[in-house]
């Protein structure tokens, strides 16, 4: 059994076959940084402990935001890490 989902501590995590989605949602932008980045390191450490590896050339981010706001970022591909830039 996948004990993944068990690991994160702010987001919801979906597993599909061998895909997994994070989702998390705020209204600060930074807040969503903080939380995100959190169980990234959380998941990392699970993948190592589990002798997996994250296919970084398959991984995507986005970033969904209401109309008439907006929230710039950038996820860097080295460390799976995002920044948020007001």
């Amino acid at each position: 059994m996948n004990d993944l989902p068990t690991v994160v501590t702010s987001c919801t995590i979906n597993l599909y076959a061998d895909d997994t989605a994070i989702y998390y949602a705020n209204k600060d932008p930074d807040h969503v940084t903080h939380a995100i980045n959190d169980d990234l390191l959380l998941i990392a450490t699970w993948i190592e402990s589990n002798k997996l590896t994250m296919n970084v050339s398959k991984t995507q981010m986005m970033v969904l935001v209401q109309a008439g706001c907006q929230v710039m970022g950038r996820t860097d591909q080295g460390t799976n890490q995002w920044d948020s830039h007001p």
